[in-house]
């Protein structure tokens, strides 16, 4: 059987890794989930974003923005698109 790294530690582990479930259900999320303000740096300019709660196409469910900022960079104003997802692990395999 092949290697598999964990990618929190980079350390090899033999065979197949155990899922993680998610204690929150999908109910509870839907209920109890309030947006949140999240803080990206980039270089020496910093930006608030608000993530709205947000049930993925893929069946996991968290928080998530997509916005648009400019910032100066050598020199240049530049715009860019900002992606932030965070997500529950193990919220796809939550049926409810």
């Amino acid at each position: 059987m092949p290697q598999k790294t964990n990618t929190a530690t980079g350390t090899a582990t033999a065979g197949v890794m155990k899922k993680t479930g998610c204690p929150v259900t999908r109910a509870t999320f839907r209920e109890e989930a309030k947006p949140m303000m999240a803080t990206l740096k980039v270089g020496d300019q910093t930006f608030s974003v608000v993530l709205a709660p947000k049930e993925f196409s893929t069946g996991s469910f968290g928080w998530a923005n997509n916005d648009k900022a400019t910032i100066q960079f050598a020199d240049e104003s530049c715009k860019l698109q900002l992606n932030c997802s965070i997500i529950f692990v193990g919220s796809k395999e939550q049926k409810d």
